[in-house]
């Protein structure tokens, strides 16, 4: 038995993430079928999405010039998006759901699970589920480079930020029947300090980590593990001051810059490598 499953673990590796991508699309968009009886708010709706191209398209420019000068190939580009679309938002889904369930058979009282139900939650679940989709290219692909997978981690958090903004967006404009502009501009100003750069810390550290990769410190790369958690639940926290995103931004991006800079200066060989010409790694 052993023996089989290390002969066909990569081809029930393939499967899993199948199923996953499937369910995560399939989810996404039967959700927004379920508006139809508001047809009239489609056009709104289209439009406010439409929107987060102010943010994509930079950032998708900016992953396009990092992939040249990476030699990043196309195959990951894409893996990342398809699993950041998809798989981060199923995962982080059921996540949030499962430990919402477990937060209200605590009796807590409706008051604090409203202040602080969702940074009790999201910080965990939605930054797991995340790093969870990383690993999957990194083990689809045989292992990454390091600035492979801060690149790979980079994409699958913006595939998660576009999929949850196009929830809210969803949820204001067809249930609360209200203007999804308001939603979707404060998105934008809080999108170059969120998911983009958690997912970057924390799947980069999980990798280091679990492939036990000596080119970077353990500390270091628990650092950048942690970090995003202690962020993303300040962020959502009840705790509120003048200037606090600021803040908060200011250190995720500072730590990402950080990150950045470290891994810059590896001396990786920069090769147009396809992942089915690795070798396989002996690392996770």
């Amino acid at each position: 038995m052993k023996e089989f499953f290390k002969k066909n673990g990569y081809y029930f590796l393939v499967i899993i993430t199948i199923a996953l991508v499937f369910s995560g699309f399939r989810i996404q968009f039967e959700d927004l079928s379920k508006a139809n009886e508001h047809p009239e708010n489609y056009p709104i709706f289209l439009l406010t999405v439409s929107m987060i191209g102010i943010y994509l398209i930079p950032f998708a420019l900016g992953i396009r010039y990092l992939q040249k000068k990476f030699c990043i190939s196309g195959k990951i580009i894409a893996l990342s998006w398809i699993v950041g679309l998809t798989v981060t938002v199923l995962l982080g889904t059921e996540g949030n759901s499962a430990l919402s369930f477990l937060l209200l058979q605590l009796n807590l009282s409706d008051e604090f699970l409203k202040a602080w139900g969702a940074a009790i939650t999201a910080p965990f679940t939605e930054e797991i589920s995340k790093g969870i989709a990383v690993l999957l290219v990194y083990l689809l692909c045989r292992k990454l480079t390091l600035k492979e997978t801060l690149v790979s981690a980079w994409i699958a958090g913006a595939g998660f930020m576009v999929a949850e903004d196009i929830g809210y967006i969803y949820q204001t404009v067809f249930q609360g029947m209200e203007s999804g502009f308001p939603v979707i501009f404060e998105r934008i100003s809080g999108a170059m300090g969120g998911h983009v750069i958690f997912t970057g810390l924390f799947a980069t550290g999980l990798i280091i980590l679990l492939s036990k990769n000596d080119q970077v410190p353990k500390g270091k790369a628990l650092l950048w593990l942690i970090s995003p958690v202690v962020l993303h639940f300040l962020w959502n926290s009840p705790i509120d001051f003048p200037g606090i995103i600021n803040i908060l931004g200011t250190i995720g991006l500072t730590l990402t810059y950080h990150m950045y800079k470290t891994i810059e200066a590896l001396d990786e060989q920069c090769e147009p490598v396809m992942p089915e010409e690795r070798a396989i790694s002996e690392g996770i």
